[in-house]
């Protein structure tokens, strides 16, 4: 009895049943998912495992069972957070038993896709610039363009903490409707996601800042290794690569410092 009582335990927490049981003929699937790196096997608890319409949820030993897979042949889908998709074809009897094992072998961006999983569940994906850094920018009272130089601290001019060469004109309406339209891009932010680093050195040479009320929000270009940074002091942060839209960003320091011969 107490055998009998685990059993079904386990599949009541692994099944999720239809509205509408199968006339048909059924077969029983289970099996493990693991992760098979570097020569190792390691259980995946919480990995979705669907046939279909029915479908389960791995244990904390990476176990699945999953009742009542009418006769056919289907596509099982398995899933996990941070994993590439597994899909596998298979032909399952009009009774019995089929046995898998299912391995994550890893992919090129884990981290990039644990957190792609993640945005996707938050209905966050795909990226784009941050709602509350986009509120500050066109609700700016002030934007101001400034050609800093992070090496140079004999300069006496500094905002905040940052060597301030020259300070360029306002920018014009049509170059901050292209930034803006810019910075929606989903391209400009999924390398960063990826974890993709270029390999000079990250050093601004413009800044525009974002001010109103007595509050200010900074975007950093460098456009050396392409890099931006937008972050408003003790909050929000995000970074991204100029490098698919990099047009509006040179036309906003070209249009502001024309005859600085140090940018593109």
């Amino acid at each position: 009895m107490g055998d009998m009582s685990v059993k079904w335990g386990l599949s009541s927490l692994l099944f999720v049943p239809l509205m509408f049981a199968p006339s048909g003929p059924v077969a029983w699937f289970e099996g493990e998912v693991s992760d098979c790196v570097a020569g190792r096997s390691v259980p995946v608890s919480f990995a979705n495992v669907m046939v279909g319409r029915y479908g389960g949820m791995t244990d904390a030993s990476g176990r699945f069972r999953i009742a009542s897979v009418p006769a056919g042949r289907w596509v099982v889908r398995v899933q996990c957070v941070g994993r590439e998709v597994i899909l596998d074809t298979m032909v399952f009897p009009e009774k019995g038993t089929v046995t898998k094992h299912y391995c994550f072998t890893g992919g090129p961006y884990p981290r990039f896709l644990y957190l792609r999983d993640s945005l996707v569940a938050q209905g966050r994906w795909h990226p784009t610039i941050d709602s509350t850094l986009a509120v500050c920018m066109h609700q700016a009272e002030r934007i101001r363009v400034l050609r800093i130089n992070w090496r140079d601290w004999s300069t006496r001019s500094f905002s905040g903490p940052v060597p301030v060469i020259a300070e360029g004109p306002t920018p014009s309406d049509s170059s901050l409707r292209e930034l803006f339209e810019a910075l929606e891009d989903s391209s400009l932010y999924i390398p960063v996601l990826q974890g993709d680093r270029h390999m000079c050195e990250y050093e601004p040479g413009v800044m525009v800042r974002f001010e109103r009320e007595g509050h200010s929000m900074d975007m950093f270009l460098c456009f050396g290794c392409g890099e931006f940074n937008i972050g408003i002091s003790g909050g929000v942060h995000q970074a991204g690569w100029i490098g698919p839209r990099a047009g509006p960003f040179i036309r906003l320091a070209r249009e502001a410092f024309p005859n600085e011969p140090n940018l593109p």
